[in-house]
């Protein structure tokens, strides 16, 4: 697919998104986050491939600072423009690919079936970066895809089998886990087979890490 077709599909999905509820991994790990005191000062989450901005929206309604990332500057734009003035000033946005972030510590990352998009080579780093710079008492909410989902072998994309996403999330402790493996529509209309593994995890306190 040529740079601009990618571009093009990109900005269908972002529009068809748009103005829907945050996804239920972020919900929910917002719904933890809410039955605990936060550390003072630590307040920062990451929403990692933020896209339409839902989620992002979602966590400075919350009360939260965001890093808002996507590598499509229209993504970064619209979700700028898109804001109540009220919630201007607790966004910071990077526009920047998985394979060149430098990741900020941060009590959250959000990622919404977005990690699945990081190169293969790069992906490994990545998530290195998020389990160290994840603060204790912190969670990782999002989406990974599976060795049999119908993407399985799309350049630039990575995929797991499920003894893997669980040796990633070694170092968390598990809140929510859950497989999903079946057919289902896309968010442009069409089917393909999902096999997703949606993870919330909770890195702790005494996390040598």
């Amino acid at each position: 697919m040529s740079g601009h077709s990618q571009n093009s599909r990109w900005e269908a999905y972002h529009q068809k998104l748009q103005g829907r509820p945050a996804r239920p991994t972020l919900r929910q790990a917002l719904e933890l986050f809410g039955q605990e005191a936060r550390p003072v000062g630590a307040d920062l989450a990451v929403d990692l491939g933020c896209g339409a901005g839902n989620d992002t929206l979602a966590l400075l309604e919350r009360g939260w600072n965001v890093v808002a990332v996507d590598q499509d500057p229209r993504a970064i734009q619209g979700l700028r423009a898109s804001l109540p003035p009220g919630l201007q000033g607790r966004l910071q946005v990077q526009q920047a690919t998985f394979e060149t972030l430098e990741v900020p510590h941060a009590l959250m990352f959000n990622a919404s079936y977005s990690l699945p998009f990081c190169d293969p080579a790069a992906f490994p780093g990545l998530w290195a970066q998020l389990m160290e710079r994840l603060l204790p008492g912190g969670r990782f909410a999002g989406q990974f895809f599976g060795e049999r989902d119908g993407w399985a072998g799309r350049p630039g994309m990575n995929f797991h089998t499920r003894a893997e996403v669980e040796a990633m999330c070694r170092t968390l402790e598990l809140e929510h886990f859950v497989e999903e493996d079946e057919e289902g529509p896309t968010a442009l209309g069409g089917l393909k087979h999902w096999h997703v593994f949606h993870v919330i995890g909770r890195r702790p306190w005494d996390n040598p890490s």
